[in-house]
This record gives C-alpha cells, structure tokens and sequence, in this order.
C-alpha cells in the first residue's frame, strides 16, 4: 500500500487490513489515531458500568475509561512486542501499539452499539435481533486484530495467534487486578444482575 492511500484506512481496514497495517508503519502514520481509538474504546466500556450503576457523574466514568483504554494499549502492546520475540518477532513497539489500537476499531465501533443499546433501555425481544451483529462483529474484528498484528509482527498468522493467546491471557489477570483495585479504592462495586421479580 503506498503512502497516498494511508488517509484511506480506516475504510481499507476492514477488507484489506495486513496490507493497510503494513502501508501505515511504513509511513509512519496512524499511531495517534491508534492512542485516540483506544481511548474511546475504553470510555465505551466505562459507559456500560455507568448505566449498570445507575451512577451520576459520567464525566469521571469517561476520563478514566479514556485513560484506563490508552494504559491498556501501551501495556498490552509492551506484552505483544515481548512475546513476539518468543516466535522470532522483531517489530518496534511504536508498530505494534499502531496495529493494536486502529485494530481496535471494529470492536470500539461494537461497544458504542452496546452502549447505545444499554442507554437507551430497549427491550429484551429487540436487543436479542442484534446477538447476530454483536457475533459476527465482535469474530470478525478479532480477525482484523489478528491480520493487522501479524503484519506488525512480522510473524505467520498461526505464530501471531498464539503471541495473542499469551498477551491476551497475561493482560486479562493484570488488567482486571487493577480494575478491582480501582473499583474498591473508589468504594464502587462490580455491577450485579437485578434480581428476577417475585
């Protein structure tokens, strides 16, 4: 992909996404998209913890949801980038936090819907019709995220997969520490399911 058609990504993306990763580090571009991405991914996420709560204040919600999605992006591409090694990969850090974050766009477009869903109370019957959109999404963004990452990488998809797995599995246990240190410093609690009527 040249330099002239990097503006174009965030459509390429979806249907030619090694080809538009490898088009954007190779010019250098896209990295400040990726931190703005992730960003917003992370206040999606926290809009859904502001509605389960019922909370006021959506502002802190948003400010730490916007900062908890860039300290993801650097941690986890930091974890990528060293796991990649393992499989022979030898890509800069700048590269993989730009795969990983405009990678992420999919799965950021699918928790603004789920955050629309939730915010805007529909019924169960209608939110159900949408499980096939959530699915195919959600399978088809992690397909973005796996091509993109092996075109930073520099790694086959199958040694790209299995990077993932470890980076994936690793982060989860560190992120979600921190999330529960956070919610009991906050004096917050994890969202619970309303109890069924009597």
């Amino acid at each position: 992909m040249s330099k002239q058609s990097t503006p174009l990504y965030p459509l390429t993306l979806w249907y030619k996404p090694g080809a538009t990763m490898q088009g954007l580090i190779a010019a250098d571009k896209g990295h400040g998209a990726a931190v703005y991405i992730s960003a917003l991914f992370g206040v999606m996420t926290a809009g859904r913890f502001y509605i389960a709560r019922q909370a006021e204040g959506f502002g802190l919600y948003a400010l730490g949801g916007a900062l908890g999605g860039v300290i993801a992006l650097y941690f986890v591409s930091m974890l990528a980038r060293n796991f990649s090694r393992w499989f022979g990969g030898k890509a800069e850090l700048k590269a993989v936090r730009t795969a990983l974050g405009i990678a992420l766009l999919p799965h950021t477009l699918l928790a603004a819907i789920f955050f629309f869903v939730l915010a805007t109370g529909m019924d169960a019957e209608s939110a159900q019709k949408l499980m096939p959109l959530f699915a195919g999404l959600f399978l088809y963004g992690y397909i973005i995220i796996l091509l993109s990452m092996a075109a930073a990488l520099g790694l086959t998809v199958l040694r790209t997969f299995l990077c993932l797995v470890l980076t994936f599995v690793i982060a989860f246990f560190f992120i979600s520490f921190a999330v529960n240190v956070a919610m009991q410093l906050s004096g917050a609690t994890p969202p619970t399911a309303p109890a069924p009527a009597e």
